[in-house]
């Protein structure tokens, strides 16, 4: 496994190579009708060769040596608890960043165009978007170590499943369009949520982690009335009734028989009030 100054000298050259690449690019699409395909075509080719010279045995060698350091551990929470500090180490996450640093400069800057297929942060670290080969492929993500929630359920995932662990990744959409994602573990024959995000929350903020970053799905504290739906993107499987905390509060309906009764004492009565109404 290469140390932190090898890697940081290919991150270099990457870099430099990064640079030229995206002259050649942007000098042979400029005025063309389909300019986007090609950029993202031409990024898709250039990242290969990188990946397979240089990220894919880096982030390979990273993620087993995890997995050997996990099952040198006992105990199944110690080992998802290192699994999700050695998630958080040195990711630079979007959510973090903005919210809880409160660094409002932070962001995703497209390579090419709006509609790249990759961008990078401000310390230079890629993040592989929609139209790249490398969207949520956990060797990618452990070598830059960068993006939000779904990059570290992929990572999360992928160690945890070459440590033996049965896991699953989960889904959930907000009321207000965005949406959130973390991981199920089977333990003991009963599914427990498990949100890598929320653990990097938790220590950048110095609180305690213990029973709150994992736990059943019915005692999730997070986002409370926020979301409309959970699910298992894996199987299309349904989790919205498990976890309790997300369930909207919703306004019964009146029965019909119930507002003919007081239409009716409105009428008697000669009032404009609803009584029966107000009990829903």
């Amino acid at each position: 496994m290469k140390d932190k100054d090898d890697k940081e000298k290919i991150q270099i050259r990457l870099n430099y190579c990064l640079f030229m690449t995206f002259g050649i690019i942007l000098g042979i699409g400029l005025g063309s009708v389909s300019f986007t395909d090609i950029t993202n075509e031409k990024l898709n080719n250039y990242f290969s060769i990188i990946y397979d010279r240089e990220i894919e045995p880096y982030g390979d060698a990273y993620i087993n040596g995890i997995v050997d350091e996990v099952n040198s551990l006992n105990g199944t929470h110690e080992k998802l608890n290192y699994i999700a500090e050695k998630d958080i180490e040195n990711f630079t996450n979007f959510y973090w960043e903005t919210e809880i640093l409160n660094n409002s400069e932070f962001s995703f800057i497209p390579i090419g165009l709006t509609s790249s297929a990759f961008k990078y942060d401000p310390n230079g670290n890629i993040r592989a978007v929609s139209s790249s080969y490398y969207q949520n492929n956990a060797t990618w993500i452990s070598y830059y170590k960068t993006g939000a929630c779904g990059e570290l359920v992929v990572f999360f995932y992928e160690v945890a499943n070459r440590s033996g662990f049965v896991v699953r990744p989960v889904h959930a959409n907000f009321i207000t369009g965005g949406n959130h994602a973390w991981v199920e573990v089977l333990i003991d024959g009963e599914w427990w949520y498990f949100d890598p995000t929320i653990y990097g929350q938790l220590k950048l903020k110095g609180d305690s982690i213990e029973n709150i970053w994992f736990n059943k799905p019915v005692n999730y504290p997070w986002f409370e009335n926020q979301m409309t739906e959970v699910w298992v993107p894996t199987t299309g499987e349904d989790r919205t009734d498990f976890y309790p905390s997300y369930h909207l509060v919703k306004i019964p309906e009146i029965p019909e028989e119930l507002l003919i009764v007081e239409k009716r004492m409105k009428e008697i009565l000669n009032i404009d009030y609803n009584p029966i109404s107000k009990l829903f």
